[in-house]
């Protein structure tokens, strides 16, 4: 799934990566990512930039809501959202790594950010 995720790169794409360590808790991170929707709503010039990126943290959003809570090591979202002439469609993945996540991150670029995952998915 690594690879999948990491091969994934496609132009007017946006790729939402994650990283939830256990010992934050799932309301800051809600809050977190409202405060960021308001940031954008209140910001953001309209067009389909502004309806990829709002549709994004708006699936983040609702995966953190799933959660009744976090795994022992933590937990990794990765969402994909993308415009299609009238259609608007998200992609996700969970993954729970092996070992811990130490850090909070949260990136909205124009591809996932895995590095911190490749380094928590090495067994040594």
């Amino acid at each position: 799934m690594l690879m999948k995720l990491k091969q994934r790169k496609k132009p007017d794409h946006r790729y939402f990566s994650l990283y939830i360590p256990n010992c934050v808790g799932l309301n800051t991170i809600k809050e977190m990512l409202k405060h960021e929707l308001d940031d954008m709503n209140n910001g953001m010039k309209p067009g389909w930039g502004k309806q990829t990126t709002v549709l994004g943290v708006e699936t983040l959003i609702k995966e953190v809501e799933s959660l009744k809570e976090l795994p022992e090591n933590g937990i990794a979202i990765f969402v994909e959202a993308f415009k299609h002439t009238i259609e608007r469609n998200v992609k996700t993945w969970k993954v729970v790594p092996p070992k811990p996540i130490k850090y909070k991150i949260y990136w909205c670029d124009d591809k996932f950010e895995t590095e911190h995952l490749e380094e928590l998915m090495v067994i040594k």
